[in-house]
């Protein structure tokens, strides 16, 4: 038995023999951990805002809509055609003048969502009927 470590060394009660902890007890680690609590004196800082709100959102989801139905109103593919002039025209202005508020910014955005919307609508669309 004596080529094992002392801890599978067994006594005569047949239990094994434990090896003292090397770690500090509970009572000194309290003494260590327990002391006057000291707070920061750093401010926590702001939060940052959202980039979005749910009006943009719905915003957006309203150029989506636009984008969709305008197939409805006319050809799905002279609708992206109109909505592309007036997207060249749009980024005539934006590029000269670029808005500045956040509500010019949402309308931009909603622009481009309903051409591009429009776009993938006369892309993917089934043509229901043949026009001479």
């Amino acid at each position: 038995m004596s080529q094992f470590a002392p801890v599978f060394e067994r006594s005569d009660d047949g239990d094994f023999v434990l090896l003292p902890p090397d770690c500090p007890s509970r009572e000194e680690l309290e003494r260590e951990l327990i002391g006057p609590i000291q707070l920061s004196d750093v401010s926590p800082q702001r939060p940052k805002p959202t980039q979005f709100s749910l009006l943009d959102v719905m915003l957006m989801v309203v150029g989506m809509a636009v984008g969709l139905a305008g197939g409805t109103w006319m050809q799905s593919v002279a609708f992206a055609a109109i909505l592309g002039l007036v997207m060249l025209c749009g980024l005539l202005v934006v590029t000269f003048q670029p808005p500045q508020t956040h509500c010019g910014k949402v309308i931009w955005a909603l622009l481009v969502v309903a051409y591009f919307s429009a776009v993938l609508a006369a892309v993917v669309r089934l043509p229901t009927e043949v026009h001479p």
